[in-house]
């Protein structure tokens, strides 16, 4: 017999043996063969699946590791080691173990997202060898399974699947894998590049982006995202003639004219909008002269826009436009994402507590999580979750317009020194669990929610990275209290060693009532934009608010404090991307608020 028909027969042998669940004289012949045959892989891989059938995963391992160790090259091993390690996360494919074909590995696309999800359960370092394993084997099924084209829409799925899960440096490697054979799709560029400028890279972000005009030329997302990344690598000339030299299908879209008129200073603009509403009145224009005058401070110009710009509330009822409440009832109404996010409605909240001094009823419509946030409102203040029954009123709001309706400028802001009310239950747990605490207490938060950013692949220029924040541990005194969420949260691991950076993860529950209380344990907030710095502001605790160099309209310009929060101190990047600056000033004043010292001249 020659040695494929040999092969052929050990085959059938122990297929049959293992239909028959007859694992020992399986394992016995493998064991025989073994003591004769002790470098052909594919034996010890067979060995490997016996064994965990017998639930002897830790000799599996030691099988499938031998096999790897003759063969690196092989997949199958590492689907099992995986197996041995998180069997749960593949139960629909427990099959393999009996009937998968060792001959053969690359057995069908379903095998590439069970490798990526063993991949993302063995995160822990003592597992390391193993996560390498299952990356180079989810390269070579990716390589061995090309030719089928709906092989490149799973891989690209579970890259995404991967980054959104928390895992960018891991989804970087993974794109650039694909991309060496594959380069007709410009938004994995778009993401890559993206994600390079999340982390911290953003010279290799910017060389991301040229190979892709390379590729793509015509690819408006890039172009857009390039001139971002250049303003942020101060090659401000260069994004400059970019947007004078583009190509006609580039220039032509309203993406680019839109691109280009961001460029120009704001009194170059507005007369150009004013001109594009004369003639188009398009939605977009008009958020983009809003958010002009809003940034100037010009609000009383803008909210003759704010209104029209809002997604419409569809309610029954008339629209409140200032008119005197008293007597009235009155539905305030947050539209989460259609009108702003969770620092939004904080922010807004304020107006809740003016308009319910002469209503005679006031109902507030809020997201779930955010409800219980409202204990010890007034009593004529009935907070609903939004979408169930709104019951009757006499006007409607958006709370997004609420500004609008009381015409407020930046002198007429109603500002508290604190606005909402921690329970003190939850306020006397959190300063038991902060008692063996002798520092002070500083929260601190690095990243926001990328949902959008993530959702659209467009650099986030608002966040920062738990590496820009590095500097501020070395602090004396201080004990830093992680209020990160997200996967971001994971970060922390990466501190270095001796740093007093704590982590209570029970605040992340998803209330924003035990996130307040678990605030009001803390002696000063240090965060880039979030709804964590407009909760922390709302409970009147110092903030130290860290900006990018395009901040919102509601920070507005060259202003170190806020009209909106009399406890928040603005730090702002002095040039795009620049947060190395901001945190040498933050943590000088750091320095100086704990011990004393005062902060070195820049």
């Amino acid at each position: 017999m020659n040695p494929q028909e040999i092969e052929s027969q050990i085959k059938e042998t122990l297929q049959f043996l293992l239909d028959s669940r007859n694992l020992t004289p399986a394992k016995t012949m493998l064991v025989n063969l073994l003591s004769t045959i002790k470098d052909f892989a594919p034996l010890w891989v067979e060995l490997g699946r016996i064994e965990i059938l017998q639930g002897q995963t830790d000799l599996a391992r030691k099988s499938l590791r031998t096999a790897l160790a003759i063969n690196a090259n092989l997949i199958l091993p590492n689907l099992l080691i995986g197996y041995c390690h998180a069997p749960r996360l593949i139960p629909e494919k427990t099959e393999y173990i009996v009937n998968l074909d060792a001959w053969n590995d690359a057995i069908d696309c379903g095998l590439i997202p069970n490798l990526f999800a063993i991949f993302m359960e063995l995160t822990s370092p003592d597992k390391a060898d193993l996560r390498e394993h299952a990356s180079r084997s989810i390269k070579q099924a990716y390589d061995r399974l090309s030719a089928r084209e709906d092989a490149h829409g799973i891989y690209i799925a579970e890259i995404v699947k991967l980054y959104q899960s928390g895992f960018p440096l891991e989804t970087i490697e993974f794109i650039e894998h694909f991309l060496k054979t594959r380069t007709d799709n410009p938004s994995i560029f778009v993401l890559l590049s993206s994600i390079l400028y999340e982390v911290g890279q953003p010279e290799y972000a910017e060389l991301v982006c040229w190979r892709c005009m390379d590729a793509h030329p015509h690819s408006i997302v890039n172009f857009t995202n390039l001139i971002t990344i250049l303003d942020h690598n101060r090659r401000m000339a260069i994004a400059d003639y970019l947007c004078k030299s583009a190509p006609p299908e580039i220039s032509a879209t309203p993406e680019f004219q839109a691109l280009r008129r961001r460029r120009l200073p704001h009194d170059q603009q507005i007369p150009i909008l004013q001109e594009l509403i004369r003639t188009d009145n398009q939605r977009e224009f008009r958020i983009q002269l809003m958010d002009i005058f809003l940034a100037a401070g010009n609000w009383a110009d803008a909210w003759e826009y704010h209104r029209e710009v809002l997604a419409p509330l569809n309610l029954d009822g008339k629209e409140w436009n200032g008119e005197s409440l008293e007597g009235k009832t009155i539905l305030i109404h947050s539209e989460l994402g259609g009108g702003g996010g969770y620092g939004d409605i904080v922010q807004m909240s304020r107006y809740v507590i003016v308009v319910s001094r002469t209503a005679k009823k006031v109902t507030l419509a809020v997201p779930k999580n955010i409800v219980p946030l409202y204990a010890g409102y007034p009593d004529n203040v009935t907070v609903i979750e939004k979408g169930s029954d709104l019951g009757s009123y006499d006007y409607y709001i958006s709370m997004f317009n609420l500004p609008r309706a009381f015409k407020t400028t930046t002198d007429t802001v109603p500002v508290f020194d604190s606005y909402f009310y921690p329970d003190p239950n939850l306020v006397q747990y959190w300063s038991h669990r902060f008692s063996g605490l002798s520092g002070t207490k500083v929260g601190i938060v690095w990243c926001g929610n990328r949902y959008w950013t993530k959702y659209y692949q467009v650099p986030d220029i608002r966040s920062a990275t738990f590496a820009d924040f590095a500097s501020l541990l070395s602090v004396d005194n201080v004990d830093f209290i992680n209020l990160q969420v997200g996967p971001e949260r994971r970060e922390i691991l990466s501190a270095p060693e001796g740093s007093r950076i704590h982590d209570f993860p029970e605040h992340r529950l998803g209330n924003f009532a035990m996130t307040a209380a678990f605030i009001s344990g803390l002696d000063l907030v240090i965060s880039i934009d979030t709804s964590t710095a407009h909760l922390a502001a709302a409970l009147g605790k110092p903030v130290w608010l860290l900006l990018p160099y395009g901040s919102e309209w509601r920070w507005l310009k060259d202003r170190e404090d806020s009209p909106w929060y009399p406890s928040v101190r603005i730090f702002r990047q002095k040039a795009p991307g620049a947060w190395k600056d901001v945190i040498d000033r933050v943590r000088g004043q750091l320095t100086h608020l704990t011990t004393g010292k005062s902060p070195a001249r820049p």
